[in-house]
């Protein structure tokens, strides 16, 4: 669950037999992208043990399964074909080559065409900006006793100018 804040519920994997529920502020998350939460557990009375996070940091899937899971859940037109024709084509250079060479992917991928290949390069930057964006925002006015999620409202009203507005 994510509101329109920025606050979200969800479920989080600590390996691959263990998952728990986290509470907190996070701008647009995305399924298969590696998360650090920094925060206390707590107890709900309702719903029980609970990491509520007060900063997080997203961290770029380093394992060809994370890199794999994450452009077939954040890119679009990338399904599970053709997320293992880009894993199986360029490795552990699959992100970067996403983000910075969308005519190769269009060249080297089938089913893949130019516009879709900007597409997935606009989407896959955007996800980067926004991370780097919360995280300056959070440097800047996080820990001051304002809102928790005051970083989120502002990187969603003033976009990449809301460092510069501060």
């Amino acid at each position: 669950f994510q509101s329109d804040k920025g606050y979200v519920v969800g479920v989080f994997d600590l390996d691959e037999r263990q998952r728990f529920t986290a509470t907190g502020n996070m701008l647009s998350p995305q399924k298969g992208y590696d998360y650090e939460l920094s925060g206390v557990w707590t107890i709900n009375p309702k719903y029980g043990r609970q990491f509520k996070f007060e900063s997080y940091k997203s961290i770029m899937p380093t394992s060809i399964d994370g890199m794999y899971r994450y452009i077939i859940h954040t890119a679009k037109w990338v399904g599970p074909v053709v997320g293992k024709r880009l894993i199986t084509a360029y490795g552990f250079d699959t992100l970067e080559i996403l983000k910075n060479d969308p005519e190769r992917i269009a060249k080297d991928i089938k089913g893949i065409t130019k516009a879709r290949a900007g597409d997935i390069q606009r989407k896959m930057l955007a996800n980067e900006e926004t991370e780097s964006l919360i995280v300056e925002l959070e440097a800047l006015v996080g820990g001051m006793g304002l809102r928790k999620s005051l970083p989120y409202e502002i990187a969603e009203k003033w976009k990449e100018e809301s460092v510069a507005l501060i």
